[in-house]
């Protein structure tokens, strides 16, 4: 399983029914045959607006998913995001990067230094094998707290880079653990706590 294909699987299971993008990015195919709806925009700033709207009519109970290509199309989708961000909307944006070989070497346009102030949590994934954990956290990032853009760029080279053996496992999408219910206090009992921590000499 390459790269690309771990990203679509991971989508698959967190229930994305659809992307916006604008091609090319090797993950456009990858999620058709997965059975994940490519919706080809014209531009950047339609395919942002279609994730947007989506995740804005749900209420953020299922998110909008952009992708593009690196370099012109991250760029053409700032606005987009920065819109996204001012306005707490929960969308996942996946622009390619380029390969590793290249990260900071001039021009070269590198989302994640660039969106650092208009995403709610961005991360570049160098790695074939961070993709699935990465994707996995970029998830729980959409769904807890503020809303706001999660940007995953991961490096052309290693998307199409088979995922090795011993960590094949890292695709398996883990459920999630909901935290045990606090016990309920007596109201006698939380005003001796209060009151017992305001007179605390410790503290």
């Amino acid at each position: 399983m390459k790269g690309v294909q771990v990203i679509a699987e991971v989508l698959k299971r967190e229930g994305v029914e659809f992307i916006a993008c604008y091609p090319h990015n090797d993950l456009i195919e990858a999620c058709a045959q997965v059975g994940i709806r490519p919706i080809m925009c014209r531009q950047e700033r339609v395919g942002l607006a279609i994730a947007d709207g989506f995740s804005r009519a749900t209420n953020g109970k299922r998110i909008g998913v952009f992708v593009c290509q690196q370099g012109p199309g991250a760029e053409n989708a700032f606005t987009g995001v920065a819109q996204a961000f001012t306005d707490n909307v929960p969308i996942l944006v996946l622009p390619a990067g380029e390969a590793t070989a290249r990260q900071g070497i001039s021009p070269v346009f590198s989302s994640y230094e660039n969106y650092a102030h208009i995403t709610k949590w961005r991360a570049f994934v160098s790695d074939v094998n961070r993709i699935a954990p990465t994707l996995r956290h970029a998830f729980y990032r959409l769904r807890s707290g503020r809303g706001g853009p999660v940007l995953i760029e991961t490096a052309v080279d290693e998307v199409t880079t088979p995922i090795r053996k011993a960590n094949a496992s890292s695709v398996a999408i883990r459920k999630r653990i909901t935290p045990p219910a606090r016990k309920k206090r007596g109201w006698r009992t939380c005003v001796f706590q209060a009151t017992m921590a305001q007179i605390d000499p410790m503290r």
